[in-house]
């Protein structure tokens, strides 16, 4: 084999293993990072579904635009696994030769396809055209094995979700949750809460990797969004961890661990701009006229707020600066709402308000 034939070879072997590499990091590690081709097919699919969406006046109408966006993007990134695959050993076929590159073509066609119906008469390019068609066998199992885990998580997420409604209603404010926990007279029972969302933070982390398509996966019709449930867990956590009289606030810390690590690995592993630590971010968007009169509506509800509200302040700005930016960045992403409060905020912010 010429040099030049032996180049074209080696591009397209490593076209394939890239291809077939790609596909078991995506539907087979949970966590794996470093997905640039997955990234590039979603951003790309994101920019035009996001532009379609602008064409319905409604809102139900561009929820239902945005609702095929996951899954369209996952087909998408699975057709552009096999057309590396396609296109690899194409290359790999005309550098075996002797084949005008339109035959090559037609050879990968019919293996990818697993037809047959282009027959090969040497013995390395007949094992080639298994090999092909092995792969792609294989990639198809991958998927079709990928599909119920991703359910699978989706489900478990928004079930968290639509038990929280259930039990406190269609609260959409950190502020909201604490007053109704409050009114019921169960600030008590706000450790469970934690120790709940504690662990859906911890599974919502691991959406980062081989699991990120049920980040863009929505609740049709039910209005809820989990960027949104958790801007508003969250908020709950650190307006409990600063101004709630408490004599142990260990779990919402915990909590706020939690989230600060799952949306910042979220948004690393989608290279979205965010504050890598809290000590990065910039001051919390809520103002302290918000924040006070969050605190007036808690302690009008009966919650027992500790007297030193600028340490509170001090304390609750530490605390939402953690998980901020990293959660309005996944909100921008999936196009979804991030919690009433944060949103005011930012609002705030861009009209010169205090930062």
């Amino acid at each position: 084999m010429e040099l030049a034939s032996l180049l074209v070879f080696a591009v397209g072997a490593a076209m394939v293993l890239f291809s077939f590499g790609s596909a078991i990091r995506e539907f087979m590690i949970p966590g794996s990072d470093g997905r640039l081709l997955a990234r590039v097919v979603v951003r790309a699919t994101q920019w035009a579904f996001f532009a379609a969406a602008r064409v319905p006046r409604s809102e139900a109408g561009r929820t239902t635009v945005l609702g095929f966006f996951a899954p369209v993007s996952l087909l998408l990134i699975y057709a552009t696994l096999l057309l590396f695959n396609f296109v690899g050993f194409a290359l790999m076929f005309h550098a075996l030769g002797p084949r005008t590159a339109a035959e090559a073509v037609v050879v990968s066609g019919s293996a990818i396809s697993t037809i047959g119906f282009a027959r090969v008469a040497d013995v390395p390019s007949a094992l080639l055209s298994t090999a092909e068609a092995l792969l792609t066998t294989s990639m198809v199992a991958l998927l079709i094995g990928y599909l119920p885990t991703i359910t699978s998580a989706y489900l478990e997420r928004e079930r968290a979700i639509a038990a929280l409604e259930a039990q406190i209603g269609p609260i959409d404010s950190g502020v909201g949750l604490l007053e109704e926990y409050a009114r019921a007279a169960e600030l008590d029972r706000l450790d469970e809460l934690w120790q709940e969302w504690t662990r859906w933070f911890g599974t919502l982390g691991r959406s980062r990797g081989s699991l990120a398509g049920t980040l863009f996966l929505r609740a049709p019709g039910s209005g809820r969004s989990w960027p949104s449930a958790a801007g508003t867990v969250l908020d709950a956590a650190a307006l409990a961890s600063s101004i709630v009289a408490a004599a142990d606030t260990r779990q919402a810390d915990r909590c706020l661990r939690a989230g600060d690590a799952a949306l910042r690995d979220i948004a690393s592993a989608l290279a979205l701009r965010h504050a890598k630590t809290g000590a990065d971010a910039a001051p919390a968007a809520i103002t302290r006229a918000q924040f006070d009169a969050a605190c007036d509506r808690l302690a009008a509800a009966g919650t027992p707020l500790i007297a030193d509200r600028d340490a509170a302040w001090a304390a609750f700005r530490r605390a939402r600066a953690g998980y901020e930016t990293a959660l309005q960045a996944v909100g921008r992403l999936t196009r979804e709402p991030t919690a009433a409060w944060a949103e005011r905020g930012e609002e705030a912010r861009r009209r010169g308000g205090e930062p």
